[in-house]
């Protein structure tokens, strides 16, 4: 929000340096502003969340998955939200994936063997030096960070059928778990993408 204010406040200051009472023009229009719109979009947010703890809530034909979150109920208004779980069924022979297709649930695949190896990522990290510019501004430098990690390859098998996923998280060899996965891809490219586990021997 202060960015696009600040964007259209240019224009009006733009003949000059701007000062410090321009500054305090620019914030307070911002802050009101702000406050304007969370006022805004946050009426319709609070009926929402008032009729949901009413128990306005109704079940859909299918959990729905969306950011990491299972629903198996929501608000009339979030019918459709993220994507329908639904359960994973190997016969049907999967050839193609929509990729706005459901999520899959399965129950009780048994990882048959892992492998894994050591991997580098790096990312950029920002940091103040302390310093100043040449046009008085707060100097800042950056740096590359570098990282290992270690990616897992674990081949899981549910009746006759078999496949594997590249994952962070360690599976153990002979147990079972229940995954909740996407498929990416198409014929024998098809990659299984696991978003949450639980072991079967866990109530």
């Amino acid at each position: 929000m202060m960015s696009m204010i600040s964007g259209v406040c240019w224009d009006i200051f733009a003949p000059s340096l701007i000062t410090l009472e321009q500054m305090g023009i620019v914030a307070s229009i911002a802050l009101v502003v702000s406050a304007f719109f969370v006022s805004w979009t946050s009426k319709e947010s609070r009926r929402i969340a008032r009729e949901a703890l009413e128990g306005n809530l109704i079940e859909p034909e299918h959990p729905r998955h969306h950011w990491g979150c299972v629903f198996t109920h929501v608000h009339p208004s979030d019918a459709e939200i993220g994507r329908p779980i639904v359960r994973f069924n190997p016969s049907d022979g999967i050839t193609a994936v929509d990729k706005d297709g459901p999520s899959f649930f399965m129950t009780n695949a048994t990882c048959i063997s892992s492998t894994s190896q050591t991997k580098w990522d790096s990312y950029t990290e920002w940091y103040d030096d302390r310093g100043w510019d040449e046009d008085g501004f707060g100097r800042s430098v950056s740096r590359e960070v570098s990282y290992s990690y270690t990616e897992y390859t674990p081949v899981f098998q549910v009746g006759e059928f078999e496949f594997e996923s590249t994952t962070r998280t360690e599976y153990v060899v002979g147990d079972a778990y229940h995954l909740l996965l996407d498929l990416y891809g198409t014929g024998e490219k098809i990659t299984f993408h696991i978003h949450q586990r639980l072991d079967a021997k866990k109530p």
